[in-house]
């Protein structure tokens, strides 16, 4: 409980004031007590000074008046957190902070540098898998019969052929550049096709055609084409003789 200033002239207003600011803090309540006590000491003496005849229970009533009327009249400031007050001492500043982490040595990874990939690491890629799916194409019946004419005669061509279609893409677009996985089988032609990514359309397409030649018997005929006359006119790479006999389906 909060012990009252004075004597019981402000009994009344005591309880009138725990009344209306009773749901108040203990602070709000005793600093307001304070300022009416504050007031009608002020007053008493105005009245001793000046003169005035008043009866002691007179006094009490002007009092009592005084300090109903200025009831509400003044709001002293009120911590609503003061645990808030006390814990800010504990805070670090914002200063204290930037200076300690200022001392603090930061390790910063190496960014490892990416090689600089240039026209020849494409090339080489796209012809190692022109190879592979060529190779696919013939099936290693066929393979193993030709192997040998296919590595010195039709694949330095061919990666001669491929290497000229790249550089009329343009350096710029050969990341871009792609090549098919799947050979047709049986009978087909198709070898793969050089495409561009982005778009999904064909640059080239590389083709092997068999040939029945009377007397002479089935010859390999490798060629390609080209988007630039519509694929109509086929570029020789080259041939290679098989045997009379009918050579076996594609990639059997």
């Amino acid at each position: 409980m909060i012990a009252v200033r004075g004597n019981t002239v402000f009994l009344p207003v005591v309880k009138k004031v725990k009344g209306i600011f009773g749901s108040f803090s203990q602070n709000y309540y005793k600093i307001y007590i304070d300022f009416l006590y504050e007031n009608g000491k002020l007053l008493s003496e105005y009245i001793k000074k000046e003169g005035i005849r008043m009866k002691v229970w007179m006094r009490k009533i002007a009092v009592i008046f005084v300090a109903i009327m200025t009831l509400g009249i003044y709001v002293p400031t009120i911590h609503m957190h003061p645990e808030a007050d006390e814990a800010k001492g504990a805070v670090s500043s914002p200063s204290d902070v930037d200076s300690t982490n200022d001392n603090i040595p930061v390790d910063i990874p190496e960014i490892e540098q990416i090689p600089q990939l240039d026209e020849s690491y494409f090339m080489s890629q796209i012809t190692s898998k022109a190879k592979e799916q060529t190779i696919n194409k013939l099936g290693t019946r066929i393979a193993n019969q030709i192997d040998e004419d296919f590595e010195d005669d039709i694949l330095p061509k061919m990666e001669e052929s491929l290497s000229m279609i790249l550089a009329e893409a343009g350096k710029d677009n050969l990341p871009y550049i792609g090549i098919t996985e799947y050979p047709s089988s049986g009978f087909g032609e198709k070898i793969f096709n050089v495409y561009d990514n982005r778009t999904g359309k064909d640059i080239a397409r590389f083709h092997v055609r068999r040939d029945n030649r009377p007397l002479e018997g089935y010859w390999f005929n490798f060629h390609y084409h080209v988007r630039n006359d519509k694929f109509e006119t086929h570029h020789e790479i080259g041939e290679i003789y098989w045997d009379k006999n009918i050579p076996p389906k594609w990639m059997s």
